[in-house]
């Protein structure tokens, strides 16, 4: 907040998420010099790699901010015995004067902040023209007798829009639009009005032992017609496989021909490992959470996608993963 800055950026949530396990982060002051070279210690100690390292509780947090404040060189202060803390004393009040950021810079930061961490953001519709094609993909639902697929179900929902992401003349809407209709009773033409589409992508998915099941429905918008729909019922190892033909089968349903090597762009994969792909799924969707046992749990997953298949963060590196295709 106080620099405007995420400490640490990347082109894909992998690349970030390993940048956040380990490299060391830039003093806050490099970005803003006005921040007291004290103020830039107690960032830089809460972002230690090392548990050990950073503030041990709120209060040693709570102590070194008030003295901040007043002024108190580090080399006098004393942390205090834990002890309960009321709502009144948590309360950080150090001035912002000092920092030379009016309120109003900071709510900006913030609101910038939140939209930089979305890892699949895109960039906005343009107008929408009439002669241009355009579809959103929602959220897959989650059909599965135990309910413990939702990971896979917005995976493969991801995974799609990535890919007709990569199509000239096609719009998508990001990921974050299209999956804030996730669990709401929302009509597919109020969908389709607030995305600014004229077709919408809905599935369902089920898991029964290793045999993987997904629906998917693309209807029309004006109408609420189904323009096409089919069943894969296959082994869950094939997925690759069905992810291919669903992605081919939307565009022909969608009436859109494929130019030159935009085919081999479609069905392109980042890995033909099927455990490093669960477990990069697995990592996007605790990454989601924003909580830090949620990160924690991403980081370890991402972990161990890299170790099943090295090659993975690579070529997501190359490809831009996310679909920034606009």
């Amino acid at each position: 907040m106080v620099t405007g800055q995420l400490p640490f950026e990347g082109e894909t949530p992998l690349s970030t998420a390993m940048k956040h396990k380990g490299e060391i982060p830039i003093d806050p002051r490099e970005f803003n010099p006005e921040i007291p070279e004290d103020l830039s210690f107690l960032i830089l100690k809460c972002m230690e790699k090392e548990k050990e390292k950073r503030y041990q509780n709120p209060e040693e947090l709570h102590s070194d901010l008030l003295n901040i404040e007043k002024g108190i060189p580090a080399t006098e202060r004393a942390h205090p015995k834990r002890k309960p803390l009321t709502s009144k004393e948590i309360t950080v009040t150090f001035g912002l004067k000092k920092l030379l950021i009016p309120v109003s810079l900071i709510i900006a930061i913030m609101v910038a902040t939140l939209i930089i961490w979305n890892p699949w953001s895109e960039k906005e519709a343009p107008a929408f023209s009439s002669d241009r094609t355009s579809i959103a993909v929602l959220p897959f639902q989650d059909f599965s007798q135990k309910k413990d697929q939702e990971y896979l179900c917005m995976g493969i929902a991801t995974e799609l829009i990535n890919r007709l992401n990569k199509v000239e003349n096609l719009w998508v809407p990001a990921r974050a639009s299209s999956f804030s209709f996730k669990g709401k009773e929302i009509d597919i033409q109020e969908i389709g009005s607030r995305l600014n589409v004229k077709n919408v992508l809905t599935g369902t998915l089920q898991k029964a032992n290793s045999s993987l099941r997904i629906s998917v429905e693309l209807i029309n918008v004006d109408d609420n017609n189904t323009l096409w729909q089919e069943t894969y019922q296959r082994d869950e190892g094939d997925i690759f496989n069905m992810q291919d033909e669903i992605s081919l089968a939307v565009l022909e349903g969608l009436k859109i021909k494929l130019l030159g090597k935009e085919r081999e762009k479609i069905i392109k994969r980042g890995t033909e490992n099927i455990e490093a792909y669960h477990l990069y799924l697995r990592g996007l969707y605790h990454a989601e959470m924003g909580i830090e046992e949620g990160a924690l749990k991403a980081l370890d997953y991402f972990q161990q996608a890299v170790e099943k298949d090295p090659d993975y963060a690579r070529d997501y590196e190359r490809a831009g993963c996310q679909g920034r295709h606009g």
